[in-house]
């Protein structure tokens, strides 16, 4: 991703998290993104996020989210970073079909939304943290394109 359109940092909190969901979709609204498209990008960006909150709290405390996103022709890719414990989840083993919530290992039904909806998904350890790299598909909007 080079030179992302949108930047924000992520307060560690379920409240941090919709504030940031919702500038990120009025901003997506701007570039001409469709409705059912911005809802994916918010399932996919809550559920990364929620489990940086959940389990990616570093040796120095709270976990530092940041999220910097680039608006494309029928997707938007999303980079998200935390100084959180190494999880790379293009290696996870995401839960079997059938299990049920109270079955599902952690990460294992994140894993599953993410193989749904994501593509291009990267994974990088940087010094102290961690690099997720995702583009979310969807249709274009009647005009065929973004502003």
């Amino acid at each position: 991703m080079t030179g992302p359109a949108f930047q924000q940092d992520i307060t560690p909190t379920p409240a941090g998290l919709a504030e940031t969901s919702l500038a990120l979709g009025a901003w997506l609204t701007a570039q001409g993104a469709p409705e059912a498209g911005i809802g994916r990008v918010e399932l996919v960006l809550e559920e990364v996020v929620m489990n940086i909150i959940m389990h990616g709290a570093s040796a120095e405390g709270a976990a530092r989210i940041q999220l910097a996103a680039q608006a494309q022709p029928g997707a938007c890719d999303l980079r998200v970073t935390d100084n959180g414990p190494a999880f790379d989840p293009t290696t996870a083993t995401p839960r079997a079909d059938g299990a049920s919530l109270d079955q599902a290992a952690p990460g294992g039904l994140g894993l599953v939304l993410l193989a749904r909806y994501a593509r291009g998904l990267g994974y990088r350890r940087l010094p102290g943290g961690n690099q997720l790299d995702l583009s979310i598909p969807y249709p274009l909007p009647p005009s065929g394109t973004l502003r």
